[in-house]
């Protein structure tokens, strides 16, 4: 009897160590460990180099991305100037799930951009990433850029023409609310005009020419605008804009 409790014992012991073993297996916590999804990466990139509006309109811009619930990451000529191949811009991307171009002089982006970064933003579009162009950000957006014969990054459809005729006082609808706001204050602002059925307006000039539009490169959700926001209820418009161009 007491030959059978001790093989009994023995067996037991030897079960709970097994146990005891493969739950500190570190192949054993991978496989667990592996089943668990990650976080969906929330930054979304703001263009700061060259021919950016400045400092002034990165702050405000990671100002509206923070209230969006996401995290802004500047992207300033020095930070473009260390990324020297392909596979480092691609790194810059890789956490994104928007980016945003605020204004200042369209034709000077576009030269402070290398033939390498600029395929990466129609890549990281492509394949579903969110782009926010706003004033010398939506001039570039189109084939050409404005009035002139620049190319420009063509991820949206039409023409962005720098034009007077637009008139004061834009008129948006919201993208996550539909309720119609004043966005900006009584500026002029280039028009938006020729996609067609290929784009939705979204905002409008006082003239009712169009002042702002939405479309789709790719799997990826572009917005542009031809002003800034600069009331307080148009910067709460804006941030739900960064909210729709990176599937919030």
């Amino acid at each position: 009897m007491k030959t059978k409790l001790k093989i009994i014992l023995s067996m037991v012991t030897a079960l709970a160590l097994c146990s005891c073993a493969k739950n500190n297996n570190p192949d054993s916590l991978g496989s667990v460990q592996s089943g668990v999804t990650a976080p969906a990466p929330k930054t979304v990139l703001i263009y700061n180099g060259q021919g950016s509006c400045g400092q002034t309109c990165a702050d405000s811009t990671s100002q509206l991305v923070t209230a969006a619930g996401l995290t802004p990451k500047v992207v300033t000529s020095d930070l473009l100037s260390g990324l020297t191949s392909s596979s480092m811009i691609s790194t810059l991307f890789q956490d994104a799930v928007a980016l945003i171009l605020p204004g200042g002089a369209a034709t000077s982006i576009l030269a402070g951009m290398s033939p390498m970064l600029m395929n990466e933003i129609l890549s990281f579009i492509q394949g579903g990433g969110g782009y926010a162009g706003f004033d010398a950000g939506a001039l570039i957006s189109t084939a050409l850029v404005g009035n002139t014969n620049v190319p420009g990054l063509g991820i949206f459809p039409g023409q962005i023409l720098t034009s007077s005729s637009g008139g004061i006082g834009t008129i948006f609808g919201d993208l996550i609310s539909g309720n119609l706001v004043k966005l900006f204050t009584d500026v002029l602002g280039p028009v938006i005009t020729g996609f067609g059925n290929l784009a939705n307006p979204v905002g409008r000039y006082s003239n009712n020419t169009v002042a702002a539009a939405t479309t789709t490169f790719g799997a990826g959700k572009v917005f542009v605008s031809g002003t800034q926001p600069t009331t307080s209820s148009g910067q709460d418009i804006a941030t739900n804009m960064i909210k729709w161009v990176s599937n919030l």
